[in-house]
């Protein structure tokens, strides 16, 4: 009579076991890969993150571009696109400044160059802002389109970029 009982609870508890066991490597690979979690998949900060009380920050969060439309320009001797804007800290705490990235686009939405530009400003307190004046040089002519976001933190360029705020723009004479 001992054994068929044994086997019984044997056959329950195991597999209770081994889904506490499961359930618990989830959720430690959930905390300690949070940052690349919320890279994937930016709504897991207000999904499982700020419900824990560990909120991560992404490149760009509590900040705003106000940009112009971008104008055609000559420089150097070389076709270039300009794009002439405002980043704001629209956040009530000091905010990092990431590395912002100007990005062209044919008509099928297909990137065909792209640039970096470090920011004037590394940090920006609550309520500041300052203008910025992005170029892509040469542009190909296939550009229909100019996109201006944020890119990773220059303090953490070799990890991988996230990509936040944007502001889309027709390229001039398309």
């Amino acid at each position: 009579e001992d054994a068929p009982k044994k086997s019984l609870i044997r056959r329950l508890v195991m597999p209770l076991i081994i889904i506490v066991v499961v359930i618990a490597a989830i959720g430690a690979g959930l905390v300690v890969m949070r940052e690349t979690v919320v890279g994937l998949w930016p709504g897991a900060n207000g999904v499982i993150y700020d419900w824990i009380g560990m909120h991560v920050d992404i490149p760009g969060e509590g900040l705003q571009f106000k940009t112009g439309s971008p104008s055609h320009e000559t420089r150097d001797g070389k076709d270039s696109i300009v794009v002439r804007g405002t980043v704001a800290n629209i956040s009530d705490a000091d905010r990092p400044v990431p590395v912002i990235l100007i990005n062209a686009f044919d008509g099928n939405g297909q990137m065909v160059q792209s640039e970096k530009m470090s920011p004037a400003k590394s940090l920006l307190k609550p309520g500041e802002k300052f203008n910025f004046s992005a170029v892509i040089h040469d542009i190909v002519p296939t550009a229909r389109r100019v996109d201006v976001t944020f890119g990773e933190l220059e303090s953490a360029a070799s990890k991988e970029s996230s990509l936040t705020a944007t502001a889309d723009q027709p390229c001039p004479g398309t």
